[in-house]
């Protein structure tokens, strides 16, 4: 009985605990970032749920991908990235150089957006960082709708990853909430 009592309580706390630290809106959640012993801090950051698409390269063609997109915000300034996951395996920069992205996000007024993606040697996120790109993506993010983006290596084109994210509405509330 008591170990009953002490399962359910447990999961009470976990489940009380975990609703303080999140907030949901949309496709989006913001989430507050760990400390070393794994309690949530002040910070926050933003995540969409998995968004499905496909990726090919040398030896692969409509291959399974799932992304997300974290808007971060770092010594006062907002950052998009991209985790990209092919047929289950996190992508991941194992160079010891940066690899750039070319990237190109079509909205559903039919704008052509182009930026440059990075991701740093022993990475696995593509940010953008260049000047005010990640200011246009969170603009765009802002506007409710759809974005359709195409992530292309640019030292070697074969490498291609596809995805849309059909509904960006409810991303607006939290990056206010975050200070926007």
């Amino acid at each position: 009985m008591k170990k009953l009592l002490a399962t359910l309580l447990c999961l009470v706390v976990l489940m009380t605990g975990a609703a303080a630290f999140a907030e949901e809106s949309g496709i989006w959640s913001m989430r507050a970032y760990n400390d070393d012993n794994g309690n949530p801090t002040d910070e926050s950051y933003i995540i969409s749920t998995e968004i499905t698409g496909a990726y090919c390269d040398e030896e692969t063609i409509g291959g399974a991908l799932s992304a997300y997109v974290y808007c971060e915000k770092s010594d006062g300034e907002f950052y998009i990235s991209f985790r990209l996951i092919e047929d289950g395996t996190i992508v991941e920069n194992a160079d010891d150089e940066t690899r750039y992205y070319n990237v190109a996000m079509l909205d559903n007024y039919g704008e052509l957006y182009e930026f440059e993606g990075t991701m740093s040697a022993g990475n696995r996120d593509v940010y953008f960082f260049a000047d005010g790109e990640s200011t246009e993506l969170i603009r765009a993010l802002n506007r409710d709708g759809s974005l359709r983006f195409a992530l292309t290596d640019a030292s070697n084109p074969m490498v291609r990853y596809d995805f849309a994210l059909e509904d960006t509405a409810g991303f607006a509330d939290l990056v206010k909430a975050m200070g926007y």
